[in-house]
């Protein structure tokens, strides 16, 4: 019985790692995407998006280390796998992509 408990956990884990990383992200994305019609003040909302992203992860993955090493590193694990998969199906901006295909 003590075995179920701990797939249940290690699969909320994953689940907790993943949604803190499209929390994270997806905030990241709104800030850039808002940051273009701020003309004055962009430091100040950059600043501030930091830190509620990185105050939300950090509480989340605190919690999420409450239940062992091992839950841990695996939301950690979907918290990487997440972005990456994420990265793949939006793509680079199109400005990064003009700057590969000069060689910069």
């Amino acid at each position: 019985m003590e075995e179920n408990i701990n797939w249940w956990i290690y699969i909320l884990a994953i689940f907790g790692g993943a949604l803190l990383s499209v929390i994270y992200f997806f905030g990241l994305w709104v800030t850039v995407q808002k940051i273009t019609n701020l003309n004055k003040y962009y430091y100040l909302v950059l600043l501030l998006s930091f830190l509620a992203r990185v105050t939300i992860t950090l509480i989340g993955f605190y919690f999420i280390l409450m239940l062992g090493w091992v839950p841990t590193l695996l939301a950690l694990l979907a918290f990487i796998i997440t972005r990456q998969v994420v990265v793949r199906k939006i793509g680079t901006p199109s400005s990064l992509q003009t700057m590969k295909e000069y060689g910069n």
